[in-house]
């Protein structure tokens, strides 16, 4: 495969990647904040397509608006597209920017269909274009060790895992906040099991005075192997919001805060694992968008390598996770608007 480069060539040792930015979510505002944190040489705003982002153009110096997609589209300076629309409107934005020659920074779910979701994967691959579903735990130390642990056997082999996420959801957005904690469940479940296609999956929600307050899913695997899920819709004194457990016949690997994970605890290891955020920026570690600098930088160097997925966030992962998505939705007769 030919490799592509798509870079402004800012001197003889260094590239630039040029950002385009589609849509404005609180996700794209904390993107956008960790893109300053990273070398201007290698990473630059070139232009957002957005409504009311007057704050955000000014606080950063992006120096295009756009009001259309269209318009992002054409500007031949942008390498790559962050797109942080509605999820309805993932497919054919992306789809749009991957037709004009752009490299793809999907906001998950990538898309509402498993089709869609392939349809995006297969164009990019005919076109050599990065193409990525944007996941920024999978890119964490955390996670290299985790599955450095996993592949290695320390803990034998993986017979099941649980994993539990509490959140406080407001009313009026419960069903998107909870498919998006039950997707971050399902990409944990895909990284142990290294998506590996479940036998069975079954949903169930718990619903208290008209509302959504507990999702339970147990995803089964051949040789009896399984992983369970359950997410909150509430917030309990002493009890962790977020934690995963990975069992296997010699030992056990504890997460907490397994989304974006500095902790590692191994069974078999005399001390916890510790991971340093950042420990060579001057970010700060209470700012939520510090988890994207890893990801932006897996991009930069997939992108500079000519490849078109990461071998982090692999395509097969996002085509995995696009089916288990369709399967609970179905079941739990709960979608993305």
């Amino acid at each position: 495969m030919s490799k592509r480069y798509l870079f402004y060539q800012d001197n003889k040792s260094n590239y630039t990647l040029r950002w385009g930015i589609a849509g404005i979510t609180r996700k794209l505002r904390d993107f956008i904040s960790a893109l300053e944190h990273t070398s201007k040489d290698e990473h630059m705003i070139i232009a957002i397509a957005a409504q009311n982002v007057e704050d955000l153009t000014n606080t950063y110096h992006i120096p295009k608006v756009y009001n259309n997609y269209e318009q992002l589209a054409l500007d031949t300076e942008i390498d790559i597209v962050f797109i942080g629309t509605i999820n309805s409107q993932h497919f054919d934005t992306a789809m749009l920017m991957l037709k004009h020659g752009k490299h793809v920074l999907c906001e998950s779910p990538m898309t509402l269909k498993w089709e869609n979701t392939s349809d995006l994967i297969d164009y990019a691959q005919s076109k050599q274009l990065f193409l990525m579903e944007a996941m920024a735990s999978r890119f964490f130390p955390a996670y290299d060790f985790i599955r450095q642990e996993i592949e290695s056997r320390n803990i034998g082999d993986v017979d099941s895992m649980d994993i539990l996420e509490t959140h406080e959801f407001p009313i009026s957005q419960v069903n998107e906040l909870i498919l998006d904690s039950i997707f971050h469940c399902l990409q944990f479940v895909c990284l142990v099991y290294n998506n590996e296609l479940p036998t069975i999956i079954i949903g169930d929600k718990g619903i208290q005075d008209g509302n959504i307050k507990s999702i339970m899913i147990r995803v089964c695997y051949q040789r009896n192997r399984i992983a369970n899920i359950l997410v909150r819709n509430s917030v309990q004194q002493g009890l962790d919001p977020s934690e995963a457990r990975i069992f296997g016949t010699h030992g056990i690997i504890k997460v907490p805060q397994f989304t974006y994970p500095i902790r590692v605890e191994v069974s078999n290891r005399p001390t916890p694992m510790e991971f340093l955020i950042l420990p060579n920026s001057n970010i700060d570690p209470n700012f939520f968008g510090f988890s994207y600098v890893y990801e932006i930088t897996e991009i930069y160097t997939c992108i500079l390598n000519g490849y078109t997925e990461s071998p982090k966030m692999t395509h097969d992962t996002s085509l995995v996770l696009a089916g288990l998505k369709d399967i609970i939705c179905k079941q739990l007769d709960i979608w993305y608007s």
